[in-house]
Parts: structure tokens; C-alpha cells; sequence
């Protein structure tokens, strides 16, 4: 009996067979990136591990919701958060300010206000007044 041949590719072959493995997810993670749906899975895991105590993580979440929700036009990136440091922590007041950028558009050294959002750190919700100024809705 004759044992079975073994097949040997040419190096060439070896990585073109690798670049076509390896290609296909650089290009899903620059698709997800681009489409925001990795924004919105890393909000929803990081979430329910969120420190409501740390401002630069609640105006991550408050981005997040702001776009997902549509509750403006601008991109993510474009929003400005003015913490109100004067709050009591169950009621923190963050104004969502539209950045004035080449890249963002509007008039420079105009800021745009859109609305503002209600913090209850203790309980851990979100609340806007957007669309209603001074009545608070809940966001989530």
C-alpha cells in the first residue's frame, strides 16, 4: 500500500490564502466603527458596570443615548456636555451644546443649545427636556 501524498503549497499561495482568512474582519471592525453599532455594544456592556459618579462616563452613556434615540442630528462627536457642577447629585443638569467645528458645521463662536439633561446619579436614570423646555421626560 502506498501511503497518500502530501500536498505542498507554494509560499505564494500560503499568503494569499492568509490574506483572504485575515482581511475580512480589519474590514467588519472599520464597518461596525463606521456605522456606530460598536459604539452602541460597547454602551450597552459597559452600562451596567458604569461608575454614575464618574462625569466623563456618564457624558460617554448620555452621548451614546442622545444619538441612538435621535434625539438630535448632530454626530456624536459634535456634542458638547456642560456639567452643572452646582446640582446635588440626584439631580445633575448636563446642557448638550452642538460643537461649532469645520467638521461639524454651524457658525464658529456660535454654539448652538439643543436641551438639557436631568441626572439622578442615586437611582441611576436619565431624564431630557427636549422638545419641552423645564418639563423632564425620562430618557431610557
Amino acid at each position: 500500500m502506498s501511503s497518500p501524498v502530501k500536498r505542498s503549497f507554494s509560499l505564494k499561495r500560503r499568503i494569499i490564502r492568509r490574506v483572504l482568512v485575515t482581511l475580512p474582519i480589519p474590514l467588519l471592525i472599520i464597518a461596525l466603527q463606521y456605522t456606530g453599532t460598536l459604539d452602541r455594544l460597547a454602551d450597552r456592556v459597559s452600562t451596567t458596570h458604569m461608575n454614575w459618579l464618574d462625569n466623563f462616563q456618564i457624558g460617554e452613556h448620555i452621548r451614546n443615548v442622545i444619538v441612538e434615540k435621535g434625539l438630535t442630528q448632530s454626530k456624536r462627536e459634535c456634542l458638547l456636555l456642560s456639567f452643572n457642577g452646582n446640582d446635588p447629585s440626584e439631580a445633575t443638569r448636563v446642557k448638550i451644546i452642538e460643537k461649532n467645528s469645520p467638521t461639524c458645521g454651524g457658525q464658529p463662536n456660535t454654539p448652538l443649545h439643543f436641551f438639557t439633561v436631568k441626572i439622578d446619579k442615586l437611582h441611576k436614570t436619565l431624564m431630557t427636556d427636549q422638545g419641552n423646555p423645564g418639563v423632564f421626560r425620562p430618557l431610557e
